[in-house]
């Protein structure tokens, strides 16, 4: 009898629990649609001024400049970066621009552009149906709003689309890195990361999730194929622009640590404490400490990598500890990384879906830290996100808007604190004893 009252206190308990949790889903749900909303009315202004261009712009200009037999960084030559310049600019590794020179040849760019547009959406469905494989995911009466918390993550893809980054691109090849690693072919898996690392990076810092797995054909794998990679892209373009890449297009990188789209500890600190180098800033500090930023970003860059090490070297070896490690090890790279825009916010599609099939299966452990991770990932960066709310609001012209001087800062770090929530949610969910199996079938 006390086994069945207790039954039903716990379903009454879901039942309440249940109530806010489809309310605050509500109120997510009106967010993402003003956010998408504006987005998409931002993407039809683009496409009927023939403006579809933005980020991908750079990579047509290097393309065509490895195309003309010029290195990819020609912008270094001709004028220092400033702020009108950023979207034109290309500071990635050469492999982007080697790979799309051949295309410069036989497409204009606005045909090169709408193909790319194509093979983004193509990756970012691939992507997900990959991520919904690994994840764990699955059909369930008890908890459907589990199955639609990753829309909170559709106005960084719908960005990335707009934008031309090659985020879904990275979504696509981060999953297949653990599904490679789950079906046991790791050199598959260390092939798929030296491409992602070349492409863009920073998921370079994923070759440690090998190191700490002990999955030493994959980090061989990874070597191989990244010597490889090196190796075409000398031939065509020589030494002489990968050097430049490293001692002169990385340092200079550090002109957008502090955007107002950067979700990393190094854009969180430089936003609030480092003096922006351009006359028309992106952003004002609360104070000008640049010491102190330094310290802190070093601090908790050092803090975090050490405590995510720690968490995977010590992860459960069975499937749903070996997701956790992986999901833990991604969202540890997007913070620690120098730069990692809004845009990228995408790739954590992957480790929220992990988090999501565990707080599904022990339901309704861990939700309400689920769920504060969701609604800070799905808060925008920039106020013209709010459309139309704060259209009524225009800054003064020449001004920066609120929210991007001094402590308003904050408004545009809901994405990194829900990074950050995010980690911390993994790292319990990686030191977990294994959940013993309830009575109907669930784990507890």
């Amino acid at each position: 009898m006390g086994r069945a009252d207790g039954n039903v206190g716990v379903a009454s308990r879901k039942r309440v629990l249940s109530w806010p949790l489809l309310l605050g889903s509500v109120a997510l749900g009106i967010l993402l649609g003003v956010e998408e909303a504006t987005m998409l009315k931002g993407l039809a202004e683009h496409v009927s001024n023939g403006l579809l261009y933005d980020d991908f712009l750079a990579y047509w200009n290097a393309a065509n400049s490895v195309a003309a037999s010029q290195s990819p960084y020609q912008w270094l030559v001709e004028n220092q970066p400033g702020p009108e310049a950023f979207a034109s600019v290309y500071v990635y590794p050469p492999l982007l621009a080697v790979l799309l020179a051949p295309l410069t040849q036989v497409l204009d760019y606005s045909t090169l552009r709408w193909a790319w547009l194509i093979f983004s959406v193509l990756c970012l469905v691939l992507g997900a149906a990959l991520v919904w494989r690994i994840s764990g995911l699955r059909l369930r009466d008890r908890n459907p709003l589990i199955l639609v918390s990753c829309l909170a993550l559709l106005p960084s893809a719908t960005w990335a689309l707009v934008l031309g980054q090659p985020s879904p691109q990275l979504l696509l090849v981060i999953a297949g890195i653990s599904a490679a690693l789950g079906a046991r072919q790791p050199a598959m898996a260390g092939t798929f990361l030296a491409f992602g690392a070349y492409l863009k990076s920073f998921p370079v810092l994923l070759g440690g999730y090998l190191l700490l797995r002990r999955q030493w054909r994959g980090c061989l794998a990874a070597v191989a194929a990244g010597l490889l990679l090196v190796t075409l892209s000398l031939l065509v373009l020589g030494w002489e622009p990968h050097w430049t890449y490293l001692t002169r297009v990385v340092p200079a990188q550090r002109l957008w640590f502090g955007l107002p789209s950067e979700v990393s500890i190094m854009g969180f600190f430089t936003r609030l404490l480092v003096e922006s180098p351009f006359d028309d800033p992106f952003t004002t500090p609360v104070v000008v400490a640049e010491a102190a930023a330094q310290v802190a970003i070093a601090f908790s860059v050092v803090a975090l990598l050490v405590a995510s090490s720690y968490t995977i070297w010590r992860a459960r070896s069975d499937r749903e500890g070996e997701a956790a490690a992986y999901a833990l090890a991604v969202v540890a790279t997007m913070l620690v990384s120098p730069i990692s825009g809004a845009y990228n916010l995408v790739i954590a599609l992957l480790p929220l879906a992990v988090a999501a099939a565990h707080v599904q299966a022990a339901w309704p452990r861990h939700q309400w830290w689920f769920f504060l991770a969701l609604m800070l990932l799905s808060l925008p960066v920039f106020p013209f996100d709010l459309w139309p709310v704060l259209a009524y609001f225009p800054p003064v012209p020449g001004d920066l808007p609120p929210s991007q001087m001094g402590w308003g800062n904050l408004l545009a770090s809901g994405p990194f604190f829900g990074l950050v929530v995010l980690w911390g949610l993994l790292v319990r969910l990686c030191l977990e004893p294994r959940p013993l199996p309830s009575s109907d079938g669930a784990s507890r």
